[in-house]
């Protein structure tokens, strides 16, 4: 297996073996999928409310397999792997891995776009915040496990580490 890929991070050059990179690639459109498969087959046995109230754990599944995607390329950012992807997509297994991912994204977009319909949320938010945009503390919030309304600034200066979720179509 040859080296496919090569990224300059932090004045390092970290190659990737090709292998590794179709390996992982592999790894996180099976898993996602997986969790997909389940979502929408929980989502179909519960009213929506109930899915996404006692449920909606199971959606950070993907946030954990993404994680593990990165840590197996020693990237930290979805646009290095990018990077690194796009760098070998004249390997046919990347580029067929890459094809499932996007394939995979939209998948998992349009069954959130299903829950936020039939949940109606479009018509209760006050605003849609742009990807990777700035949130003001005021933000309206629900929990998502116990209901109750909160503020983003709520989460601010707890005097503790908080690893905070922001689902964008329940954000």
């Amino acid at each position: 297996q040859g080296i496919c890929s090569a990224l300059e991070m932090a004045g390092e050059v970290h190659l990737v073996q090709s292998g590794d990179l179709v390996q992982a690639l592999a790894a996180l459109v099976k898993n996602g999928t997986e969790l997909l498969e389940k979502a929408i087959k929980e989502s179909k046995t519960d009213s929506v409310e109930e899915f996404v109230s006692k449920k909606i754990s199971s959606l950070l599944g993907f946030t954990v397999a993404a994680a593990g995607f990165l840590n197996s390329l020693s990237v930290k950012k979805l646009s290095q792997a990018a990077e690194l992807w796009t760098k070998s997509y004249d390997c046919a297994e990347v580029r067929d891995h890459v094809e499932e991912l996007l394939q995979l994204e939209h998948d998992w977009d349009k069954f959130l776009e299903g829950l936020d319909s039939e949940m109606k949320l479009s018509d209760r938010l006050p605003c849609r915040a742009p990807l990777g945009g700035h949130l003001s503390g005021e933000m309206a919030l629900t929990d998502a496990r116990s209901g109750e309304p909160l503020s983003l600034g709520s989460y601010f200066g707890r005097g503790h580490n908080l690893l905070l979720v922001l689902l964008r179509h329940f954000a």
